[in-house]
């Protein structure tokens, strides 16, 4: 599931529950075994990858955020080794800006499609600048985007 090709076009991220639960895997653009990066009992649903194809975006709930059960952005290196949670307290989505010092990002899942729909799954849209560690709201609430 969620297969995303890396910036640089040569491998393949992607999520799969071939052991049980949904972990991460890259593959080669070419074919061949897949490898698997991530071993947790939780699900990790690939999100991308870091602009320089180095780390893969994954969304997981590990009690790392502001509620146990709420997901959060984590990375993992593409070679291997641990993950680490994005600085985020809640994520679901998320894509880094070209220079790689932002990332765009949802907080939560837009699961209504209501039109007009205001209530707490509305789509929200915000911009973190990793290096100063702020947070910018773009979307999710007309009273705050007028």
């Amino acid at each position: 599931m969620y297969p995303r090709f890396s910036p640089d076009g040569r491998w393949i991220a992607f999520s799969s529950n071939r052991y049980g639960n949904y972990d991460v895997f890259v593959v080669p653009v070419s074919g061949g075994t897949p490898k698997r990066l991530t071993f947790h009992t939780g699900t990790d649903d690939v999100v991308g990858w870091t602009r320089d194809s180095q780390q893969v975006i994954f969304r997981s709930a590990r009690g790392d955020g502001a509620f146990p059960s709420v997901a959060v952005l984590y990375q993992i290196a593409a070679a291997g080794g641990m993950e680490k949670p994005l600085p985020l307290d809640w994520g679901y989505w998320g894509s880094y800006a070209p220079d790689g010092k932002s990332l765009a990002f949802n907080r939560h899942p837009a699961v209504w499609s209501r039109q007009h729909y205001r209530g707490s799954y509305a789509a929200d849209l915000w911009v973190a600048n990793l290096s100063s560690k702020t947070y910018t709201k773009l979307l999710g609430d007309e009273r705050y985007n007028r």
